[in-house]
């Protein structure tokens, strides 16, 4: 199996058998894990019942096992998360000044013997040679994703320092979440704006948990196509993954009732779906950490809009919103033509 040690050392942390290994990556990357492979696994039946069999029964693995290394091999993009998750936060730093907490909408939200390999200090425990073990896949994981990538979407900052420093747990302001949103530079030649990037006011139930919602579109020369890009920022992880959760469900009951069709691409982020609605019209969400980015493409008559161009749109949008959760100023862009 490509992801074998990944999965035994996940498994084993979910489980409970594995206490050594997630105490020497330390309580709040095991909880990390915990949380993404949960997060993963919670949008399909066979990933909720793994998780359901193993949680009423720690030693009954096989079947989660299984659905994780079938997931791991079908979304590089997990793999690559879920490996750097495991090898936790590097080694503490001065926190730099307006980096303990961020203030959107006025409220404020704050922030033995070893083997060393890297800048990583592992318990030199049967846990902690577990996680050296999973931090040689997690190297190759991301070394993959990288060329992988490079395809679709331009980033010109360091991937790999930018890999090492992932956060997922960052809250966005207004003008992070106005970063995130493309410019002219991020898309291809001849891209049109058709709205101006804006922070309208939050309109819905949910609001409470919300910080900072931005949006904007632009028309694709050609092919008399448009796409919209909707960023939001949460409160917290678990309030944009539980938003995410709903809104998942009443998607699906809309592809039940045959009111929308279930669009099928790679997943992106740690939680996605995309579909295609009755007017011809696609849209795909993702969720990354705090923040779930949305993005809509209108086709013409004659002519859908391109699943491949969605997915490269979607792509780039997810790396930004990632890059606005490390700190960094977005980079992400689509470096090919598309229509």
């Amino acid at each position: 199996m490509e992801y074998a040690g990944l999965t035994s050392a996940v498994v084993d942390i979910l489980s409970g058998a594995g206490r050594g290994a997630a105490e020497s990556i330390g309580a709040g990357a095991g909880t990390a894990v915990s949380d993404l492979v949960r997060a993963r696994l919670g949008t399909t039946e066979q990933g909720r019942a793994a998780l359901a069999g193993v949680d009423a029964d720690p030693g009954a693995t096989d079947g989660l096992r299984a659905v994780l290394g079938d997931t791991l091999a079908a979304d590089p993009d997990f793999a690559g998360r879920l490996a750097v998750a495991l090898a936790g936060p590097p080694p503490a730093v001065p926190a730099p000044q307006g980096r303990n907490g961020a203030v959107a909408n006025g409220r404020s939200r704050p922030r033995n013997s070893t083997i060393s390999l890297g800048p990583l200090a592992i318990s030199q425990s049967p846990g902690g040679y577990a996680v050296a073990a999973i931090l040689a896949v997690a190297v190759a994981v991301l070394a993959f994703q990288v060329i992988r990538g490079g395809a679709e979407v331009q980033d010109r900052s360091d991937s790999a320092q930018r890999a090492g420093r992932m956060d997922l747990t960052a809250v966005l302001t207004e003008e992070q979440v106005r970063s995130v949103l493309p410019d002219s530079q991020s898309l291809p030649t001849g891209w049109s704006q058709e709205q101006e990037a804006t922070i309208p006011p939050c309109d819905g139930d949910y609001c409470d948990e919300v910080l900072a919602v931005g949006e904007t579109s632009y028309d694709i020369p050609g092919v008399g196509h448009r796409a919209r890009f909707v960023v939001v920022a949460w409160s917290s992880t678990e309030a944009a993954h539980r938003y995410f959760a709903e809104a998942t469900e009443r998607q699906e009951a809309d592809i039940e009732a045959g009111d929308h069709s279930r669009l099928t691409l790679p997943a992106i982020g740690e939680e996605s779906f995309a579909m295609q609605l009755q007017d011809a019209s696609v849209e795909t969400a993702v969720r990354v950490g705090t923040v779930i980015v949305v993005v809509d493409g209108w086709g013409s008559d004659s002519r859908r809009f391109d699943p491949a161009t969605l997915e490269a749109l979607t792509r780039m949008m997810a790396e930004r919103a990632q890059q606005a959760q490390n700190g960094e100023t977005p980079t992400a862009a689509v470096t090919q033509p598309l229509g």
